[in-house]
């Protein structure tokens, strides 16, 4: 009996962190400096994490990503491309930063609470915006490719390319 209460606390937990990942994710248009915008969607990921660990902090990364396909412009764009590869991009770099924060706490607490809090936060953007700068290239590489092999020429989807790749590099940052 005390072991299925616990189970259904945790559960509760992860569906109230998921329904605010979602609140966050969607309150994200709206709050927007410049060309940025200000997301809390991944506090809400790094919480799931660090309160109950690498598997549910996988599955709030993974419900943000399904919210991320359905309303970000970013998302649409790379669909028109491949949109097998852009489901698969964001569904990865979400989850993954869920889940990699949620076993980088798991392997630091044992040392250094403190610590094991502030770098499993730390790494939620971080993996989130790596993986996609990374995996972006390789996973859309002809629509990269083309007009860089054109001269001096700007192709439009060359162009537009690289100024998605600055954005992202210049948010690792």
């Amino acid at each position: 009996m005390f072991k299925n209460s616990i189970r259904i606390k945790r559960m509760a937990g992860t569906a109230i962190l998921v329904a605010l990942a979602v609140i966050f994710q969607l309150l994200s248009k709206v709050f927007v400096i410049g060309p940025f915008n200000i997301n809390l969607a991944v506090v809400v990921i790094a919480l799931a994490a660090i309160a109950y660990g690498p598997i549910e902090g996988a599955f709030v990364g993974l419900i943000d990503g399904i919210v991320v396909l359905m309303i970000d412009p970013t998302a649409a764009f790379f669909m028109g491309y491949n949109v097998f590869l852009t489901i698969l991009l964001v569904l990865l770099k979400t989850t993954l930063a869920g889940g990699v924060s949620g076993l980088i706490f798991k392997l630091l607490k044992k040392y250094n609470i403190v610590v094991a809090i502030v770098v499993a936060s730390l790494l939620v953007p971080i993996v989130n915006s790596m993986t996609f700068g990374i995996l972006t290239p390789m996973f859309f590489h002809d629509g990269v490719v083309v007009g860089f092999n054109k001269g001096n020429e700007l192709n439009g989807l060359a162009s537009t390319m690289r100024c998605v790749f600055a954005l992202i590099y210049l948010n690792m940052i």
